[in-house]
């Protein structure tokens, strides 16, 4: 029964660990945006979350439920019963090592998502310095914080269409992490 119970942790864990990239990737665009205070209350996770991470987490829930991702992970858990048979043989060490690299694999997969948008914003914030450097008299605050919302919204919106490959490879490499728990372990 604890072998079980820890296959469904680990599935589960793997699961949803897949979803924090896209957490990842939001909570750097919003702060790069300076959105880093617009937060709202998750109740998944208990805890405060920007609201461009939440909307990025929206986008990979529709995605995930448009390419059929739920109904893998489904087909994934029925395997698990085959794979692993409910008996006295132990979950493999290997089954956790593939977990902890899903964990590197999950923040740099964030950050690559969420890289060609603040790539974008960096040049508009390069470009709001040589700006206030040429012209002093214009007010920063006043003009750089809506140019910065508009253009990470702007960009954010264009890059939307491109995202779904970035997505469907998350979800492999999700899959794959759901599978490597199964790895049995010796009597």
């Amino acid at each position: 029964m604890a072998q079980q119970m820890l296959i469904g942790i680990g599935m589960g864990f793997a699961a949803k660990i897949v979803f924090t990239a896209f957490l990842f990737a939001g909570e750097f665009i919003g702060s790069q945006m300076g959105l880093g205070f617009a937060t709202f209350y998750d109740p998944l996770n208990a805890s405060q979350t920007p609201v461009i991470a939440e909307f990025m987490n929206l986008v990979a829930l529709l995605l995930f439920l448009s390419l059929n991702g739920h109904l893998l992970y489904l087909a994934t858990l029925a395997q698990s019963f085959s794979a692993i048979p409910i008996s006295n043989v132990p979950v493999g060490a290997g089954s956790w090592l593939n977990i902890a690299e899903l964990g590197s694999k999950i923040f740099s997969a964030g950050l690559l998502l969420s890289l060609p948008i603040m790539a974008a914003l960096m040049i508009t914030n390069v470009a709001l310095a040589v700006l206030t450097r040429a012209a002093p008299q214009l007010n920063l605050f006043a003009l750089g914080f809506p140019l910065t919302l508009i253009g990470g919204f702007l960009i954010l919106a264009i890059s939307l269409n491109y995202l779904a490959p970035p997505f469907q490879g998350i979800f492999q490499v999700g899959l794959e992490a759901m599978l490597g728990v199964m790895v049995p372990g010796k009597p």
